[in-house]
């Protein structure tokens, strides 16, 4: 089974606790690392929290995305896994 921490870089606004909830609920087994974004937020801080870990994958989670299908990111983990030549997976922001 693959190493995997969940990151999430947060303003400590109250959607973060839902979004960490639903991801405990989701995939248990999944580290996870909150960065306290208030006070020098950049968009890829984060990556100081976690480039020393020893995992086969990061899953950067905003602290507003609420993830609900277990299936879905295992899915992408496999997929992943299949093909080494992939190295991120995204989705629009909103803007």
């Amino acid at each position: 089974m693959a190493r995997v921490l969940v990151v999430t870089t947060s303003l400590g606004t109250k959607w973060e606790a839902y979004s960490q909830a639903l991801l405990q609920a989701t995939v248990p087994e999944w580290d996870r690392v909150v960065v306290d974004g208030r006070s020098g937020w950049a968009p890829t801080r984060f990556i100081e929290y976690v480039i020393d870990k020893d995992v086969d994958y990061i899953v950067h989670v905003d602290e507003d995305c609420f993830v609900e299908s277990r299936e879905a990111l295992l899915s992408l983990i496999h997929c992943f896994e299949e093909n080494p030549n992939y190295v991120a997976a995204g989705i629009p922001d909103g803007w």
